[in-house]
């Protein structure tokens, strides 16, 4: 598994204080009285093993997920944020871009693997930089799924992304972009995109259907 991010989040951190975001999300979660689908409860499992004081972030989580014969590759390419993420995943830790990462640890020598894209959209041209690192995966790859997460701030920009997006020519892809209701948070909407997806669909339609009810968000299905 190739994936990009960072550890661990501290809900103390001034940046957790401010934004509150843990007080929508996986506080509500936690508080939660009603049956939870097995996908999350899993989840769940793991937030407790961070602890009450860290949130868990992409690498964390798919850590304790992984099986004795998996092989996790983690890139963060911010230096601080990368020797963090050297200290919790001290093997297979790089410090480099996804988009790098790609070109330089492309194809896995196991024959399917998740590939996992947490760009910061920190840049206006991100949606072009995704559909050329997709271009380079298309090539280099044939069975490995991909999980690409992404803010949905200018819609015209994002239905372009999915348009320019088929011409690659991935054979199955499903996005769920989901949305925070009655939310005075500047980013509520999000997506994710996930191509070549294994045979999840009923336990992903239990899951957003229980977290609409919980967290008050909307999921909307796109099959390209």
């Amino acid at each position: 598994m190739l994936l990009l991010g960072l550890g661990l989040y501290a809900l103390s951190s001034e940046a957790a204080s401010k934004t509150l975001e843990s007080d929508t999300g996986i506080n509500k979660l936690l508080q939660a009285t009603d049956p939870i689908p097995q996908f999350l409860q899993t989840f769940l499992n793991i937030i407790n093993i961070a602890g009450k004081s860290h949130y868990p972030g992409s690498p964390f989580i798919i850590k304790q997920l992984l099986r004795p014969n998996d092989r996790l590759i983690a890139c963060e390419l911010h230096p601080s944020d990368y020797l963090s993420l050297k200290k919790l995943l001290p093997n297979d830790t790089h410090n480099m871009d996804a988009y790098n990462a790609i070109k330089v640890l492309l194809p896995f020598k196991e024959n399917r693997g998740l590939i996992f894209l947490d760009p910061p959209f920190e840049v206006k041209n991100e949606f072009q930089k995704l559909l050329e690192a997709l271009k380079k995966i298309k090539l280099r790859v044939l069975n490995n799924t991909v999980l690409i997460w992404y803010p949905i701030k200018d819609l015209s920009l994002v239905r372009d992304f999915y348009h320019n997006y088929k011409n690659i020519g991935f054979k199955e892809t499903m996005i769920i972009e989901y949305e925070l209701l009655n939310s005075d948070k500047n980013m509520v909407k999000c997506g994710l995109m996930l191509i070549n997806p294994p045979n999840i669909r009923g336990e992903l339609e239990k899951l957003t259907e229980y977290l609409s009810g919980t967290l008050n968000l909307k999921f909307t299905y796109i099959y390209l």
